[in-house]
């Protein structure tokens, strides 16, 4: 997970779709220039706030299967706010059932299986890390 922090100068040109909120081509946060960011509705209306004020804000970004997720924003003031990750954090759990499920269905001994094992615990302990991540950030409120 990255944080930066500073004055929001710039939200580029954003795509938006209801329950899954926007993508922005680019955010310009101090002396930095994230590409193709996605947001949720919440903490994209925090963000419009934001940039019409000049006080200086934080916000941390987690990757999720190479796409790159505002996962929290804190203002000058102090206040923390963290998105609700709920559909990331159940579709971890579904897809280590799902895999699984496939693995126990073809348990026999075999080099596939062994590779099959591999993936299996590297995607567990991918979504472990996600989940970590988004968990370390301090929130007053998770909209």
């Amino acid at each position: 997970m990255k944080q930066y922090t500073g004055q929001l100068k710039t939200l580029g040109a954003g795509s938006s779709s209801v329950g899954r909120g926007d993508r922005y081509t680019y955010i310009e946060i101090g002396d930095h220039r994230i590409k193709n960011v996605r947001v949720s509705d919440a903490l994209g209306g925090i963000l419009q706030e934001a940039l019409h004020n000049s006080t200086p804000i934080s916000i941390w970004i987690v990757s999720y299967f190479g796409k790159k997720i505002i996962a929290g924003v804190s203002r000058a003031d102090g206040t923390v706010f963290r998105a609700k990750m709920t559909g990331i954090l159940m579709g971890s759990v579904v897809a280590v059932i799902a895999c699984g499920f496939l693995y126990a269905g073809f348990a026999e001994h075999s080099p596939f299986h062994a590779v099959l094992g591999f993936a299996i615990g590297s995607w567990v302990l991918y979504f472990a890390n996600v989940n970590r991540q988004l968990f370390s950030i301090p929130a007053n409120d998770a909209l």
